[in-house]
């Protein structure tokens, strides 16, 4: 998906940069016209870097604009586009552009009885603002002058009750009568690097770094030659191997890495449980939720050691050191990977039902499919 995006810019600087030496001069042309016509709008580039312009577009499907967009979706919501602006764009611009792009909401519920209205996504800053010639600045029209007076009414009072306010680069004075997106493109950085004039490769970085899949900087070093090697020759299903590489990765899916990739359902990186913060120490057992599980199933499964210690559980999983660990009922053929990749599955599988789908977490539940699981493994191994 990373590399998908970065492949984008090569069209994306084309038409950003209005720019068509990289890319055939038919295919800039037939972007561009179609993005201006698909959009109802004055520049192509006003869809590419908007997504509230998309509103009502005529593309369906995987069109190929699908993963341009996508690629620049990603790059907006990780640009400072509210911090100190060198140029503001100018007034003529900003009245072009969809109108809840200028407005800035208090919170999200605000924000949803604006954005969830089809009649706001669909209008233009023109239809509710103009130039005050006196000031230099926007301002909103007269009921009188808009198509849309109740909306425009709407605007009014959250802007007088302070629910909504104009984002910064609204506050400008330049009085330019020509379109220029030149400022917006601008603030297209990362950490105060310009993404237009970067590399594929620096590209690729950033895309991982944003979705939170540097795996290669992630990876446990301190495994040692002999557990690999101990590791590499265990006989496993396919299915609990995958569970080990995401270990090995350190690719768990704790509410701490959750809540770094922005998902839905996700407010913020603690326990639901214990409120402490749920980082994958804490997921995998630290949690007395958790470690009652781990406990329950050394009961019934090792010969030793009987009770789980959280610290030392998490410390031989990341560590690929099982070697401590015995299973007590030998007709069951599963090794002790097995064992612990279908524990720490299952805890994960009912984790994220529980974070995403409202399910309940129920330990004696969570420890019978364990049970389930572990007695399965031995069928899907031969």
């Amino acid at each position: 998906m990373a590399q998908q995006k970065v492949l984008q810019f090569r069209y994306l600087n084309a038409l950003l940069t209005e720019n068509s030496n990289n890319v055939p001069g038919l295919t800039y042309r037939l972007l561009v016209d179609y993005l201006k016509m698909s959009h109802d709008s004055p520049s192509h580039i006003i869809p590419i870097l908007f997504q509230t312009a998309r509103y009502k577009n005529q593309l369906r499907g995987f069109h190929p604009y699908y993963m341009m967009f996508e690629a620049i979706d990603t790059c907006m919501k990780h640009s400072p586009l509210s911090l100190a602006w060198p140029v503001k764009p100018n007034v003529m611009t900003l009245l072009s552009l969809p109108v809840l792009e200028i407005l800035d909401f208090d919170n999200e519920k605000v924000a949803m009885g604006y954005t969830s209205r089809d009649s706001i996504r669909e209008s233009k800053v023109h239809d509710f603002f103009h130039i005050d010639q006196e000031t230099s600045t926007l301002q909103l029209k007269s009921i009188s002058e808009c198509k849309r007076p109740n909306i425009r009414n709407q605007i009014e009072r959250g802007l007088l009750r302070g629910n909504i306010k104009l984002k910064s680069f609204a506050d400008t004075r330049n009085m330019e009568a020509h379109l220029d997106l030149q400022p917006f493109i601008a603030m297209l950085n990362y950490q105060d690097r310009p993404m237009l004039r970067m590399a594929n490769k620096d590209l690729r970085s950033i895309m991982l770094d944003i979705h939170n899949l540097d795996v290669g900087r992630k990876f446990n070093h301190t495994i040692s030659k002999v557990q690999w090697k101990h590791f590499y020759h265990q006989n496993m299903h396919h299915s609990v191997r995958n569970v080990w590489y995401r270990m090995i990765h350190k690719q768990c899916p704790s509410k701490s890495a959750l809540f770094v990739r922005r998902l839905r359902n996700v407010e913020d990186d603690k326990c639901t449980f214990c409120n402490d913060t749920e980082d994958a120490k804490h997921l995998m057992g630290s949690c007395p939720h958790k470690n009652d599980i781990w406990s329950n199933i050394f009961e019934q499964f090792l010969g030793y050691p009987k009770v789980a210690n959280p610290q030392q559980v998490y410390q031989s999983i990341v560590n690929l050191n099982l070697k401590q660990y015995f299973i007590y009922n030998l007709d069951i053929k599963i090794t002790i990977f097995d064992l612990f990749a279908a524990i720490i599955r299952t805890i994960w599988r009912f984790q994220l039902l529980h974070t995403f789908e409202g399910m309940p977490f129920d330990t004696n539940y969570v420890t019978t499919k364990i049970c389930a699981e572990v007695m399965r493994l031995p069928d899907l191994k031969h």
